[in-house]
Order: structure tokens, then C-alpha cells, then sequence
């Protein structure tokens, strides 16, 4: 038996969110997990931003990633999503560097106060 995954504040996953609705970020795609551990064991949702490939340098709200890391592309900071990860198939590729996030945290704490 495969040893129990559990996803961490910081990881990035790929995950599937479809089906979505408007301007909502669609399909399979890369997200970096906002929520913490011990919210993420309690069952099997987490709270996650999509990552998007398409930067607009004049949107406020994308943390752009670093060089180096097995995605590229920037988090969508203002499209915080709760997600089932199970159901949603999600697997672990990586773990963020921490000053992103601190930058997607704390433009998420912008938007939310």
C-alpha cells in the first residue's frame, strides 16, 4: 500500500479544476496550497490558488515563480479555491519557496480585509 499523501501550506500540486463557471480558472493545471497541514489531514479538501502561465504584468494579483522550479508560470492569488483534492485527483510536484508564500498570503490578506 502507498504511503498516505498529505499536502503541506507551500506545496504545489497539480489538480483539476474544472468544472468551473465565468472568468474562473479552468482545467488540470498547477496550485500552490494556502491551507495548512493540520486543516488539509482532516479530510480532503484544501484551500489552494491556480497557477496560470498567461502573466499580465499589469495584474496586481499574480506572484510570478521563481526560475528553477519543476512549473513556471505565477499564482493567481485572487482565485482562492477550496478543493477536494482526493476526488480532484491531486499529486504533489513541489514545494514553493517561502517568500512566495508570504507574498501570495499576504496579498491575499489585501484582498480579504
Amino acid at each position: 500500500m502507498p504511503p498516505k499523501m498529505t499536502l503541506n501550506r507551500g506545496d504545489l500540486i497539480i489538480i483539476d479544476f474544472d468544472p468551473q463557471a465565468g472568468t474562473e480558472i479552468t482545467k488540470r493545471r498547477p496550485a500552490l496550497v494556502i491551507s495548512p497541514k493540520i486543516y488539509n489531514e482532516k479530510g480532503s479538501k484544501i484551500i489552494c490558488c491556480p497557477i496560470t502561465s498567461t502573466i499580465k504584468l499589469s495584474d496586481p494579483w499574480l506572484v510570478i515563480l521563481p526560475k528553477g522550479l519543476k512549473i513556471e508560470g505565477a499564482v493567481v492569488s485572487d482565485q482562492i479555491k477550496s478543493m477536494d483534492w482526493k476526488v480532484r485527483k491531486a499529486k504533489k510536484i513541489g514545494i514553493a519557496p517561502d517568500e512566495i508564500l508570504d507574498e501570495v498570503l499576504a496579498r491575499i490578506v489585501t484582498l480579504v480585509t
